[in-house]
């Protein structure tokens, strides 16, 4: 399961002030939402001012891509409908669903996105692709 979690740690500005910095992360391969506790907290438990803030299980459907080792990437939300023909009662029905990916910019996110929709069935479109403020997958 997916979860997208909020912390808050206090970090010192150049002007040595204690600022608190709101960090965004995706939590995978947890079950529960304790265990996406417990990921945060194995990773920065250590910080100053560490609170875990949110947690909540997300609508991603999957993370289709890894952040490539020690490169620095956004990550990208792409809003996908997936149509599907019912011979039977001659009707079409749409799934929109949203998968994450890793890209250094928009034109990467969208070869990304293009090369995933291709191995499924000629009926999907991208209807929406987005950075945001994730910083991580853990």
């Amino acid at each position: 399961m997916l979860y997208e979690t909020s912390i808050k740690t206090i970090v010192v500005d150049k002007n040595g002030n204690d600022k608190t910095l709101v960090s965004r992360y995706i939590i995978e391969n947890a079950e529960l939402f304790g265990e996406a506790e417990s990921k945060l907290y194995e990773e920065f438990g250590n910080m100053a001012g560490f609170e875990v803030t949110s947690i909540k299980i997300s609508k991603l459907k999957e993370i289709i891509n890894e952040a490539p080792p020690g490169d620095e990437c956004k990550i990208y939300f792409a809003t996908i409908v997936d149509r599907f023909y019912d011979a039977d009662k001659d009707e079409t029905t749409e799934t929109q669903y949203v998968v994450a990916l890793h890209a250094h910019d928009i034109n990467e996110a969208h070869k990304a996105i293009d090369q995933y929709m291709k191995q499924g069935m000629e009926d999907m479109e991208l209807v929406g692709l987005k950075c945001t403020k994730y910083l991580e997958v853990l």
